[in-house]
């Protein structure tokens, strides 16, 4: 399910606070993001559900490196960063899973976001709410000798 949702994630437009008192309400208007979810925002508490999802992922997947984790659901939303490299920001895809009692894991990682495609393909789109997929964050070398993160999934 493709979600529309206001630009919440927007950190290029944080004011100070001495200048939050001459700011014009159109900070406000920002334009909408494309995400996907497995979440259907059709309500209030399945609205705050994705918000949190989205703003409040508090684990890095990559500091689960081997571990098994239960997801119920995802959401992928475009970010940007800046290259570390060039200093140019850049447009990358944050991907965070989501487990039944709320924790929250995070990735920008490609191989992530490959993983969840051939997943969605083969075992369906989701919620996995009656059997969650369990699947584990693993550290792969790629062709050009640089490492990214994937996914694989465990019976």
């Amino acid at each position: 399910m493709t979600n529309t949702i206001k630009n919440t994630e927007n950190t290029t437009h944080v004011l100070a606070t001495e200048a939050i008192a001459t700011a014009s309400p159109s900070i406000f208007e920002q334009g909408t993001q494309q995400m996907f979810s497995t979440i259907q925002a059709t309500d209030r508490k399945s609205s705050i559900k994705l918000y949190n999802a989205v703003s409040n992922a508090e684990h890095s997947l990559s500091d689960h490196i081997g571990e098994v984790i239960e997801i119920t659901d995802m959401v992928a939303h475009a970010v940007e960063l800046e290259d570390e490299v060039t200093k140019e920001t850049i447009q990358a895809m944050r991907v965070v899973l989501l487990t039944a009692d709320g924790q929250g894991y995070h990735s920008v990682s490609q191989g992530v976001a490959s993983s969840l495609q051939r997943i969605i393909g083969i075992v369906g789109q989701g919620p996995w709410t009656d059997e969650p997929l369990k699947v584990v964050p693993k550290e792969v070398k790629t062709r050009r000798g640089f490492k990214t993160l994937t996914l694989a999934l465990v019976d």
